[in-house]
């Protein structure tokens, strides 16, 4: 065996790897190993349980995360058990397991039938032959808001869409959980089948499992049900209903116990207590248990621009100012600092987050000004928006995870789940921006300001060493120039953890004409 299947754990990780209880719960904060609790959890059962492979079932956010699992299985493993046990488990996303099981049990199209599941741009396409082009977003939300409660449109358009579906022998990833559902109803000896295989099931990220996902998984359980996430994370409301996945976890399993992963080893003291005051301010059920194990580290910057445009040009320069100067502009401008901290930065280190794509597009060009690289982790559509539920499901069904390569990364708050930098910029922290609420309804508008704080605390924990937050006075954003004040989020950190700037410019360097002109006066 490489390694034990308990060695390098600390007191918090063991406790939960050597757990008896058939339903747990594991609040796993930001940092705390999760990933890596999770995989010797299994080599556990496994090892010392003698739980054969094909008993367990594991359900990862995204299809990176699954790979990793199995990556780190094989580590731990011996090799004789992991070239025996590896295969027999199933590891993979929501979808990837629904999906496996339609196609084993030949479902909905019958034995023989080969299909395709279909993306967003894809649906979009489809629907252009049932409805006006201005109508489409809404009827698509109205069809993926009826499927998240398990619901197949039987009227309308929506029937319609499911008839051109099944013509070109497609589904959509909606359409897997209600179809999964309807098979264990109409065959229930095939639901009964998967229920006596899976002994043990162990679900990644549950904060973020939708009711459509949980209705999947809760049918299968007929043992062992473990859960690990953190609900001060979750942030993908937008694909249905307010629904608490621990809440619901609860009410379905009483006899439940709640075990915490306590200890943060990415984030610096500064950064991890700042984050931790920013998510207090949100009510939460669960235990909130979490503390550094990194020194205390620099304060966290927060600067104020006047416009949008600065503040691009300016985080440029900053980003500068950590590489120790990479740009032409910025060693003939004197940009650089010599007393500013010293130089342990590339550009894969760095990473700049946002709420909106289209925040961006500033800050591309400011780096193609300095020759800076950097990847943008985005799908855009021919006009430059992005879907935030394509973007999602891209995310979770085809992204590679850590970036790679000398760049600079540019991604949305959303899309930095599950990833760290040493280095972190959140630009566009105003009020009306970070958070973003799109209802009047004052229920549904703080149900939205507390996942904003979540987002925003999702975040502020991307970052090992630095932290650095900026705002803008006027922004274009929605089509329109916004003037907004700080965002409320900021306010919630006390003084001593960070330092306030006032937006500043580059030094106009001294030509030599000038120089010489000096010496005269």
């Amino acid at each position: 065996m490489k390694e034990s299947s308990q060695q390098g754990l600390n007191a918090y990780q063991l406790k939960v790897v050597q757990e008896l209880s058939q339903h747990l719960i594991v609040v796993a904060g930001p940092g705390t190993g999760k990933t890596l609790t999770f995989a010797h959890k299994v080599a556990n059962l496994l090892e010392e349980k003698k739980i054969s492979g094909e008993e367990i079932l594991g359900l990862t956010f995204t299809r990176s995360a699954a790979q990793e699992m199995k990556e780190r299985l094989g580590r731990i493993l011996s090799q004789p058990l992991a070239k025996k046990e590896l295969p027999l488990i199933w590891i993979n996303t929501f979808h990837a397991i629904a999906l496996r099981i339609l196609q084993e049990e030949s479902y909905p199209f019958g034995p023989g039938s080969s299909y395709s599941l279909i993306e967003e741009n894809e649906k979009r396409e489809l629907l252009n032959q049932l409805a006006p082009k201005k109508e489409i977003s809404r009827v698509l939300e109205e069809i993926r808001k009826q499927k998240q409660k398990l619901q197949i449109p039987q009227e309308g358009i929506g029937i319609k869409y499911q008839k051109l579906l099944f013509e070109n022998k497609s589904l959509d990833f909606d359409d897997l959980f209600c179809y999964v559902s309807l098979l264990f109803k109409e065959r229930p000896e095939i639901l009964e089948k998967y229920r006596k295989r899976f002994s043990v099931i162990l679900c990644d990220e549950f904060q973020d499992t939708s009711f459509a996902q949980y209705h999947f998984i809760h049918q299968l359980v007929s043992k062992h049900f473990l859960v690990f996430g953190d609900p001060d994370q979750a942030i993908y409301s937008f694909t249905g209903d307010f629904f608490s996945s621990f809440e619901q976890f609860k009410k379905d399993y009483p006899d439940h116990k709640i075990l915490s992963l306590s200890e943060n080893y990415r984030s610096q003291m500064t950064i991890l207590e700042a984050a931790k005051q920013v998510i207090n301010k949100n009510q939460s059920f669960l235990p909130r248990e979490l503390e550094a194990r990194m020194e205390e580290g620099l304060p966290i910057q927060i600067t104020s621009y006047q416009t949008e445009r600065q503040e691009s040009e300016m985080i440029v320069r900053e980003i500068e100012s950590l590489l120790g100067g990479s740009s032409y502009f910025s060693i003939d401008s004197q940009w650089t600092k010599k007393d500013r901290e010293n130089s342990r930065y590339g550009f894969k280190d760095i990473c700049i987050l946002y709420r909106f794509h289209r925040e961006s597009r500033l800050l591309k060009k400011a780096l193609e000004r300095a020759g800076l690289p950097y990847k943008v982790f985005e799908k855009e559509t021919k006009k430059g928006e992005v879907s935030k539920v394509e973007d999602l499901q891209n995310f979770q069904n085809n992204e590679s995870g850590l970036p790679e390569g000398e760049a600079i990364t540019l991604m949305t708050l959303h899309r930095s789940k599950g990833l760290e930098f040493p280095v972190i910029f959140i630009l566009g922290c105003e009020e009306g921006v970070i958070p973003y609420t799109s209802s009047e309804n004052p229920l549904i508008q703080s149900q939205e300001i507390e996942e904003e704080r979540r987002l925003f605390y999702v975040g502020m924990t991307r970052a090992k060493n630095r932290l650095f937050l900026s705002h803008a006075k006027k922004r274009m954003l929605f089509g329109k120039m916004l003037e907004s004040n700080p965002s409320p989020f900021l306010q919630d950190i006390e003084e001593k953890l960070k330092v306030l700037e006032k937006s500043k410019t580059p030094e106009k360097k001294v030509s030599a004409q000038d120089n010489q002109l000096s010496l005269f006066n």
